[in-house]
């Protein structure tokens, strides 16, 4: 009976670690004050290690952050028995090989989760600790910054395609500044590849970042530098038609940007059009189907797919939106346009109807030439007929009143300067979203105007490829990405124009 209250109450008394209220919050990380076998300790041939703290302590993401080097095929088994830790290999220990074990804030004290200052662990199983080692930095290409989040992966074997199927020999993760270093490697030449690794498991797959591989040796002590691009594969990009009940006028979405794309429409004497949003994964089309159902056949890059459209049986009335801008006036709607009969509009100024000058128009939108004062109210009269689809819909009837701008939104001047002709991709982006685009071949001065007061950022790309976008490279051909360049954020305010300059890449 002794004995089973005996042990009830330490059981009892294991689980009442708690924080003493009142002083000050603990800051202090846990400290190792043992380890068995002994940090660098010779000819180990026992897989398992045990730490012992000043503290009682547990861990916080072990299986993410604890890194092995060379990698274990088994993950090890980690046990916490109160100021404790032991650390189970389950791979057979290799002969002659120096281990190294980066716990990176992967053991926490028990009350404020504390992490454990910098400390590697290193054995060997033979008669010396190897000494040579691999050091640099890795940036990310996209964002043009540091990767802090990044593997750097070592391999004995050369073969690229290692990094699809075989986990590294070595691995180290980078620092908050993108740098790495890999002590404790062996007189030897590795493959070397950086990856941000999006679901931890070591391997490349798709939506993760890579670098192109090198060949490093460890007798040469330099800094080493490596870019991270996007890795996409070459799988299918598969369209999603998105809801519409405008005929004539198809919107699709794409998992990823289109490079290239042919359409055809049967059933039709009349060719169709369409655009691309600006980061070209989303497309438009505008199209006049002579039959009651017509198929669209879409050829994406290397992927064809076949689509229907019924025609609709019934004409309806739809409304129309107008605002002004730096050419006149523009009238939109959401249908596809098929003729206009400006006799249906009046713009009336201070009681007077302005004269309409029709500028262009395309697929949905008017543009109107009027001269009218941008600081008083303008009056839009429309009568039904102005605009019709080419299924004989047609506006409803309405009167639309553009507000005066007693405020104009600010314009960017750019000055772009480059060195060559070729062609390059210059994006405006607000809210990581592309609000502009343009192509340009020459050193030139682009007008922006009329932008919304807030942050923005300038992205310069060099188009090698002339398909309008910003392609990522690919390892096993060793193409490299396009090159970008991406500003420092910026601020547009009301009534306050900017000119900014653009060097070249």
């Amino acid at each position: 009976m002794k004995v089973l209250f005996f042990g009830i109450f330490f059981l009892s008394a294991c689980a009442s670690i708690q924080t003493l209220d009142g002083g000050e919050k603990d800051v202090t990380p846990p400290e190792i004050v043992a380890t068995t076998p002994d940090s660098a300790q010779l000819f180990v041939t026992n897989p398992l290690i045990e730490l012992r703290f000043d503290e009682y302590i547990k861990t916080k993401n072990a299986a993410d952050l604890l890194i092995i080097s060379p990698s274990q095929i088994k993950a090890p088994t980690i046990t916490v028995k109160g100021k404790k830790v032991f650390i189970q290999l389950n791979d057979s220990l290799k002969k002659n090989t120096t281990y190294s074990i980066n716990f990176n804030g992967s053991i926490v004290d028990f009350n404020e989760g504390n992490p454990m200052d910098y400390f590697k662990y290193v054995f060997s199983t033979g008669s010396y600790i190897d000494s040579f080692s691999y050091q640099g930095n890795v940036s990310d290409v996209l964002s043009t910054k540091a990767c802090n989040e990044c593997n750097v992966h070592l391999y004995k074997s050369f073969n690229d395609s290692l990094i699809l199927t075989t986990k590294p020999d070595y691995i180290v993760r980078t620092s908050e500044s993108g740098s790495f270093i890999i002590d404790n490697l062996p007189l030897d030449s590795f493959l070397v590849y950086a990856i941000k690794d999006q679901n931890k498991n070591l391997l490349l797959d798709d939506k993760d970042y890579i670098s192109i591989s090198k060949i490093i040796n460890t007798n040469t002590n330099k800094n080493d530098s490596i870019a991270v691009f996007p890795y996409n594969t070459k799988k299918k990009n598969k369209p999603k038609v998105l809801s519409s009940t405008k005929p004539g006028v198809l919107k699709i979405a794409f998992e990823h940007p289109v490079s290239t794309l042919s359409t055809d429409l049967t059933s039709s004497n009349r060719k169709i059009k369409y655009s691309f949003n600006r980061t070209r994964d989303t497309l438009t089309s505008f199209y006049f189907p002579d039959s009651d159902s017509s198929f669209i056949t879409l050829t994406l890059d290397t992927f064809s797919y076949s689509l229907i459209y019924l025609k609709r049986k019934k004409t309806k009335q739809f409304n129309l939106t107008a605002y002004s801008g730096m050419d006149g006036i523009y009238i939109s709607t959401d249908y596809t346009i098929d003729s206009i009969n400006y006799s249906k509009l009046r713009v009336i100024q201070d009681s007077i109807v302005l004269e309409n000058k029709p500028l262009k128009s395309d697929y949905q939108t008017i543009t109107i030439n009027s001269s009218f004062d941008k600081a008083k109210k303008l009056t839009l009269e429309i009568d039904s007929g102005f605009i019709r689809d080419y299924y004989n819909n047609t506006n409803r009837t309405d009167t639309l009143i553009i507000s005066p701008k007693l405020i104009e939104n600010p314009s960017l001047q750019l000055i772009v300067n480059l060195s060559d002709t070729g062609t390059y991709i210059i994006q405006l982006i607000s809210r990581s979203k592309v609000i502009n685009q343009y192509k340009i071949n020459q050193s030139k001065t682009l007008t922006i105007p009329n932008l919304n007061p807030g942050l923005y950022e300038l992205v310069l790309i060099k188009d090698t490829n002339r398909n309008g976008l910003w392609d990522s490279g690919n390892p096993f051909t060793k193409l490299k990405p396009e090159n970008r360049k991406i500003s420092e954020s910026f601020e547009m305010r009301l009534n306050w124009d900017k000119e900014l300059i653009i060097n070249d890449l």
